[in-house]
């Protein structure tokens, strides 16, 4: 009876482990955190290549405290854009003003960041039609699979 007691003990530990896994994955805290971060804060566009984080962070400093500064470039159009994220909620409302301000010589955007979800993006759009194709034969209907675009069928 001892010998399972001490095997209880063991697991205890191990099932606290794979709960902190789960929460590192993307479990419940984590995508609490993530919105928490992004109520405070804010995505900036239309941004002249040259612009640097001291240029924005020279810009919204009277807003209040910037935690981080990122700036990203879109690979298709070469257009830079940032994520700034500040220490308070109120500091979002105050930047939000700031929108249509002037960067290097380049009007700016101002937009509260939205919360980007897993499996949200481009959602179902639809597929190539129906995966059956209905032939009717007399007075039955029937469904055949469509073979699809004309794959190689081994040089027949």
């Amino acid at each position: 009876m001892s010998n399972h007691e001490d095997d209880l003990e063991v697991q205890e530990p191990v099932d606290q482990q794979k709960e902190d896994e789960g929460q590192k994955k993307g479990g419940t805290d984590n995508k609490h955190q993530l919105k928490d971060i992004d109520l405070t804060s804010i995505f900036v566009r239309n941004l002249d290549e040259n612009t640097t984080e001291e240029d924005l962070k020279e810009y919204f400093k009277d807003c209040g405290n910037i935690v981080k500064v990122t700036l990203r470039s879109d690979k298709n159009t070469g257009t830079l854009y940032s994520y700034i994220q500040f220490q308070e909620q109120s500091s979002v409302e105050d930047a939000l003003v700031l929108s249509e301000g002037i960067i290097r010589g380049k009007k700016i955007l101002v937009f509260q960041k939205r919360t980007n979800l897993r499996n949200r993006g481009r959602g179902n759009r639809g597929g190539r039609g129906q995966p059956f194709q209905y032939i009717t034969r007399g007075r039955y209907l029937y469904a055949e699979p469509i073979r699809g675009r004309g794959a190689y069928r081994g040089g027949k």
